[in-house]
């Protein structure tokens, strides 16, 4: 099953949406095998990315 998140970007003329998944098995593939702390980075690390990812799609979203 993954988890989805969905931000949606509108303005009064435009809206943009798109999405980011994890991936519920895979980390609790993580954490049987790496314990909480290796399942707490994993997510740490999709964090990370899909905060760099939304602020990329913000910022093309602003300079359209």
């Amino acid at each position: 099953m993954k988890i989805v998140i969905e931000p949606t970007l509108k303005t009064d003329t435009e809206k943009e949406a798109f999405s980011f998944a994890i991936d519920k098995e895979e980390i609790a593939n993580i954490a049987n095998k790496l314990g909480l702390a290796g399942a707490n980075k994993a997510i740490d690390s999709f964090a990370e990315k899909y905060t760099i990812a939304f602020k990329q799609k913000l910022a093309e979203f602003l300079n359209k």
